[in-house]
């Protein structure tokens, strides 16, 4: 148990300090992806409601969960899609 739980802090640890350099990356994908999976989503839930795969009462979950995952997937882009840190060269001449 005391192994699981190091190696937990020590993963949070390192998810903090990814977190603290790109936050405004992650956060402006999330805002990408929930701008994204609402629309589309909106979209692909009245299309299955037409086409009577769905119920009513099935496409408020299944908006929310459309939604959270679009959040999370646009965070996860964004973060992934990070630029590679320039190293230091010698300067031109």
């Amino acid at each position: 148990m005391t192994v699981w739980l190091t190696r937990m802090y020590v993963a949070m640890l390192d998810l903090r300090g990814a977190v603290r350099g790109y936050w405004k990356r992650i956060a402006l994908g999330a805002l990408c992806g929930w701008l994204i999976s609402s629309v589309l989503g909106a979209l692909a839930l009245v299309g299955f409601e037409s086409a009577r795969l769905i119920t009513a009462e099935d496409s408020t979950f299944l908006g929310a969960v459309l939604v959270w995952m679009g959040m999370g997937v646009g965070a996860l882009v964004a973060y992934v899609a990070k630029p590679d840190p320039i190293e230091q060269s010698e300067p031109r001449r």
